[in-house]
């Protein structure tokens, strides 16, 4: 069953007004990507899925809060690029973890498949890896790894799941390769963009379109970078579980009263900022020695 006509439309906007509260100058941006991820954890501990599946992991930062919090839930971490996989391993922050740590590209086919590493003219590979083509990268090398598709990877078709999924615009990829997945998923957490990054990607309309088409209910987002967010979705009965409604509204509460201010002039200008400095110092001189 579709979208019923414009309900994805009130559902963006709705998003988009939320967004607007938060302020985007002087660390904004990342402050509201904090609280979102915040809000993700919270609710998967509140939904206690028996499944965890972060895909695009890097370090798996995610995975390792979810296994510590919820000790009876199967925890799985994707990482694709090579050399971030080996990095992670090496790392030795896994070690004595229940993570489940798999160098594999999670897409639409069960084998292998070829990404594209950006790289520099010297070959050094650069950050933020992906099955798609950046519109604007220079220097691309392709590199044959394990793939696997959602439907694969989760074999109980009763499993409660909660996924994290940041793949540089490939997530129209993943999404094809977890048609029976993706309605067995309690909490989701998805990185979209409003426009073509990665040639041939799914953008924001098309993600929330089968997203929602799929049972699931946008509840929140960020604006960690300017046309490239992250969405936080539930799924309907977890929406109306009443210690998560209260997160929500806690969530919602906080970002409206506390994270909207944009920094005045004084804070926004480094020149101005850069002048100010040493009033501040002498005036913390003059606070301690007044103090009694």
């Amino acid at each position: 069953m579709n979208a019923p006509p414009g309900l994805v439309e009130a559902v963006d906007l709705s998003l988009r007004v939320q967004a607007s509260r938060f302020a985007t100058a002087l660390g904004g941006r990342q402050a509201s990507a904090a609280e979102l991820d915040n809000l993700f954890l919270d609710l998967v501990a509140l939904a206690r899925p028996s499944e965890f599946l972060e895909v695009g992991a890097a370090a798996a930062e995610a995975s390792l809060e979810v296994s510590w919090r919820l000790p009876d839930c199967r925890v799985r971490a994707f990482e694709a690029t090579p050399e971030i996989a080996a990095a992670t391993r090496a790392s030795g922050v896994l070690e004595g973890t229940r993570v489940e740590y798999i160098h594999c590209a999670i897409g639409d086919t069960d084998g292998t498949c070829d990404i594209l590493l950006d790289v520099t003219p010297s070959g050094a590979v650069l950050p933020g890896q992906s099955m798609l083509r950046r519109s604007d990268a220079a220097h691309v090398r392709s590199v044959t790894v394990p793939s696997a598709r959602l439907d694969t990877l989760v074999e109980d078709p009763t499993a409660r799941l909660a996924m994290w999924i940041d793949v540089e615009g490939a997530l129209g990829l993943v999404l094809d390769g977890a048609q029976r997945a993706l309605g067995q998923v309690e909490v989701l957490k998805v990185e979209v963009e409003d426009a073509e990054i990665w040639r041939g990607q799914s953008t924001v309309r098309s993600v929330l379109t089968r997203l929602m088409t799929a049972g699931l209910v946008p509840v929140a987002r960020d604006v960690e970078y300017a046309g490239q967010y992250n969405l936080l979705l539930v799924g309907r009965d977890v929406y109306w579980d009443e210690l998560v409604r209260a997160r929500i509204d806690e969530y919602l509460h906080r970002t409206s009263h506390e994270l909207w201010a944009e920094p005045g002039p004084l804070r926004r200008s480094e020149t101005l900022r850069a002048i100010a400095r040493p009033v501040r110092r002498v005036a913390r001189g003059l606070r301690g020695r007044l103090a009694p």
